[in-house]
């Protein structure tokens, strides 16, 4: 209860933590404000929060969520707010343990492709956060098999062809690597395959207007700026066909947790630039 509570306070910059924690020393507390108010310490404290509700058994955490809820209600909102933005990640299909789990295997089975297609067939929100229904390996008519076929929330799809992190995906000269080349061809050729076939298509495949592509290949992070920016280049020269790094879908994924934790979208009205 004191870790949860403490942690809220932090991830909140409450400096209320004298009626709480009972302490009496003034330059300690002093130093325990200043830390407070480090938005670097903020982050932390969030990150830690989600954690510790992750992997705390449900059953032994209720006592302590409810006696904790009760300390909070005596400083004030803002602190409990942070706990339930920690609550609802753990209900997350993508929270911060599987992302950790994830980027581990980037090094650990960076050569295993089977153990990545088996990963992200369990996560595929991975892949899409807005994966609805996703077919791993579709046999159709035994003439193509992608890696996946996503269709997300909006009835919108996706075909994905992964290969491994080890695998090259610039030159470097900036230029795709065969890998990748042959990646990106098998996407797409997927794609042609259906959209000939349309009316079929859409008996297996329900609401099936036509899909991207999504290659995943290499580590982006093994990438120069100037090899970077020619994979900027690359994305924006192709129509619905976009070319990552393993690690991208990580960084995504970590970004979506974290404004969803956060809880809070600026808004900026009638901006005018002059």
């Amino acid at each position: 209860m004191a870790a949860l509570q403490l942690l809220a306070y932090v991830a909140s910059k409450t400096q209320e933590l004298v009626g709480a924690f009972y302490i009496h020393d003034e330059e300690l507390l002093r130093a325990i404000n200043a830390a407070i108010a480090s938005d670097a310490m903020q982050g932390i404290a969030r990150a830690h929060l989600q954690e510790v509700l992750a992997k705390v058994p449900t059953d032994e955490l209720l006592i302590p969520l409810g006696t904790t809820f009760i300390g909070l209600g005596m400083v004030g909102e803002t602190p409990s707010q942070e706990l339930i933005r920690a609550m609802s990640v753990r209900w997350l299909k993508i929270g911060p343990s599987t992302i950790a789990r994830y980027e581990d295997l980037l090094t650990s089975d960076a050569d295993n492709e089977v153990t990545f297609q088996e990963f992200l067939s369990l996560h595929p929100q991975l892949l899409d956060p807005m994966a609805m229904q996703v077919w791993a390996q579709p046999d159709f008519h035994g003439a193509h098999e992608p890696d996946f076929l996503i269709r997300r929330t909006d009835s919108s799809y996706l075909v994905v062809e992964i290969e491994c992190p080890s695998k090259l995906l610039l030159t470097k000269i900036g230029q795709l690597s065969a890998d990748a080349t042959h990646a990106e061809k098998q996407a797409t050729d997927y794609r042609s395959f259906l959209n000939e076939r349309m009316t079929e298509v859409r008996q297996h495949f329900p609401g099936y207007r036509g899909c991207e592509c999504l290659v995943v290949i290499g580590l982006e992070d093994h990438l120069t700026t100037a090899q970077l920016g020619a994979l900027t280049n690359v994305n924006a020269a192709r129509h619905n066909v976009r070319i990552v790094g393993f690690d991208w879908l990580g960084r995504r994924a970590r970004a979506i947790v974290e404004n969803m934790s956060a809880g809070e979208v600026e808004t900026i009205r009638r901006h005018r630039v002059t």
